[in-house]
């Protein structure tokens, strides 16, 4: 599946630790929107690539919540 990333943290030497806590919390809160809309929660993923932690949406998702009725927003 590709994802469409939506947000992502830079890791920092003094807490690298934030950046996936962050992550995590932004992954969970997406997973219950995808319930939500009739999505699986799978439909959400997480990535790291270069010390950035990124959580994304199924190109699927991400379509219809930008193409769909209602305000669709960058966090």
């Amino acid at each position: 599946m590709n994802c469409v990333m939506i947000n992502n943290w830079k890791k920092s030497e003094k807490a690298p630790e934030a950046a996936q806590q962050a992550a995590e919390m932004t992954r969970k809160h997406w997973q219950e929107i995808a319930l939500d809309h009739g999505y699986a929660p799978n439909n959400v993923c997480l990535a790291e690539r270069d010390g950035v932690v990124m959580v994304g949406l199924s190109e699927e998702m991400y379509e219809d919540f930008r193409e769909g009725t209602g305000g669709w927003s960058f966090y």
